[in-house]
């Protein structure tokens, strides 16, 4: 990679193989001292093929799931943070979390950004973990994949969350 210090102007070829997996790229020109930045072009590329990737197996973890016919699905915040919050499950593979990108956020300090999933298929609901920081429990026991059964209460940090299906005349 070539770069040009913006002070004295110098050009050199910098070993792109040495640059941090950071957006941006401080250098130190070695003519002049100079301390600057340049963006780093690699990263854009892990970014653009991380995101391809994710999206990718996005796609392929939603084959085959899709909602019940039949019966509504909520989950309903019943302790922590969120506490009376209702949420109406209207997509077949719904993540649960702290972070912006899950579906139904829950802002304790102690749930992961994406903390577990919620895959609905042929009338059953998976629950899996997300390999998060401080675990899912059910019933006081740490679970990395389950089928949920109706009113089970999943226990995330601080917050407990109630999975609870209805039928159309329930609704």
């Amino acid at each position: 990679m070539l770069v040009i210090c913006p002070n004295c102007k110098t050009r050199y070829k910098l070993d792109e193989r040495k640059l941090t997996p950071k957006p941006i790229v401080k250098l130190k020109c070695p003519k002049c001292g100079n301390i600057f930045e340049v963006n780093n072009p690699l990263y854009d590329a892990k970014i653009k093929e991380d995101d391809t990737t994710q999206v990718k197996k996005e796609k392929e973890a939603d084959e085959g799931l899709s909602l019940p016919k039949d019966k509504n699905i909520f989950l309903y915040v019943i302790k922590g943070p969120r506490s009376g919050y209702k949420y109406k499950v209207t997509k077949p593979r719904v993540i649960v979390g702290r972070g912006s990108q899950a579906d139904l956020i829950i802002p304790d300090l102690e749930v992961s950004r994406q903390h577990f999933s919620l895959e609905i298929k042929e009338n059953k609901t998976i629950l899996r973990d997300l390999n998060s920081t401080n675990g899912t429990y059910i019933d006081g026991e740490k679970v990395s994949s389950v089928k949920l059964e109706d009113r089970t209460e999943i226990q995330i940090g601080q917050s407990t969350i109630l999975y609870m299906e209805s039928t159309e005349r329930d609704f």
